[in-house]
């Protein structure tokens, strides 16, 4: 938690190794183990960003679905896929929209707060070991905040006893007492490490002496010290980095650190559910998951079936009956460009859904849901 800005987003992506721009110093570890490819499949990263648009028109329990497809392979029968599905959907408390389309600004469908506990589905098909949340209240309210993040608490940390890491800003209250641990960041500076319910205190007690007030939200308290707001606390993150590395908070947290480096507690990582590398399973799946959606974009594809007709028609009553002789080999040739020519501007449909598609195939491949090779495949076929 800390004020906005930049560093949170490129701080989870490194985090969860999908930062490949840039340069940076420094180690990650994973339960004692420094970070690596091996260890990629163990966290899984949920964007802030809407990822469904480009796949409005696909219910909640096929969009789990084709994400099962794409990321269980190994020895997962259909049957697996379906219990994993069916167990999300019920844990997720998704059963009553299960067979509910997801929507998008032209295409009504699931509310908001129900799109972020599918995306939280979606991350979890996999069963990773480490579940990053990049602000998964925004755009939300008060009440379906609270919806959201109390499932996230029951399903990914109490049911399934994984790690969920949480990036947020400004926290409800009630928000704020789910978290179990919090480190807190002030202009890029780790100012504190500990736990969430003893962090109002530290700040409040020498050298920092702030003034908690009365029935204040302990995260707007936080925060106002972390921009400098409460004279006593002293205004920059330096001061405030540097009273917490001389502080016994900081002490205990790096003992902790030793101790899981050391080589009797350090374990061998290995995932819970084994994901697909088989590219022609991949590329059924996403080829079935994009003429899903295209065919249920009745606008579309009606658009593509009239100017398909439109063209034959075309060129059936300009290029019928030619002679054959000169000019009719030289009617045919021109015949022959304009195909090509409407062949490469039938492509630039693709154009529309660019940058919708873009964010979505970012996130689904550094999860490693498919590669670059298999999209392009599946996308210049299925246009």
């Amino acid at each position: 938690m800390g004020k906005a800005g930049p560093w949170m987003p490129t701080l989870l992506q490194l985090c969860a190794s999908h930062k490949s721009v840039g340069s940076c110093a420094g180690k990650i570890t994973y339960d004692g183990n420094e970070a690596g490819p091996q260890y990629r499949h163990l966290v899984s990263l949920i964007a802030k960003e809407d990822q469904f648009s480009c796949i409005s028109n696909l219910t909640v329990s096929e969009t789990l679905m084709y994400m099962a497809r794409l990321r269980l392979g190994g020895t997962t029968t259909v049957a697996d896929r379906e219990s994993r599905v069916d167990e999300l959907i019920s844990m997720l408390g998704l059963d009553k929209c299960r067979d509910v389309r997801l929507g998008s600004e032209t295409v009504r469908g699931i509310s908001g707060g129900e799109k972020k506990r599918v995306g939280l589905g979606l991350g979890l098909v996999s069963s990773p070991s480490i579940v990053i949340l990049d602000e998964p209240t925004t755009g939300l309210d008060s009440a379906i905040s609270f919806d959201v993040m109390g499932h996230v608490k029951e399903s990914a940390c109490v049911k399934l006893q994984r790690t969920v890491v949480v990036a947020i800003h400004m926290p409800s209250e009630e928000i704020f007492n789910l978290f179990d641990k919090l480190v807190l960041v002030s202009d890029g500076r780790m100012v504190y490490s500990g736990p969430a319910a003893d962090a109002a205190s530290y700040f409040s007690a020498s050298p920092h002496n702030a003034v908690v007030e009365a029935k204040e939200n302990p995260a707007d308290f936080l925060i106002s010290v972390c921009s400098g707001g409460r004279s006593q606390a002293g205004a920059t993150g330096a001061d405030l980095e540097a009273a917490f590395v001389s502080s016994d908070e900081y002490t205990n947290m790096k003992q902790i650190v030793t101790e899981m480096q050391s080589d009797k507690i350090r374990t061998e990582l290995k995932p819970h559910i084994v994901t697909s590398q088989d590219e022609r399973r991949q590329m059924k799946s996403l080829f079935s998951r994009t003429l899903t959606q295209f065919f249920r974009s009745r606008s579309i594809w009606c658009t593509e079936l009239g100017k398909m007709t439109w063209i034959g028609l075309l060129y059936s009553s300009s290029y019928a009956d030619q002679s054959e002789n000169a000019d009719g080999a030289i009617n045919l040739e021109s015949c022959f460009y304009f195909s090509l020519m409407f062949g490469i501007l039938g492509n630039l449909r693709g154009l529309i859904t660019l940058f919708d598609e873009r964010k979505m195939f970012e996130h689904e491949r550094m999860a490693r849901a498919y590669s670059p090779y298999v999209y392009w495949v599946v996308t210049s076929v299925a246009q």
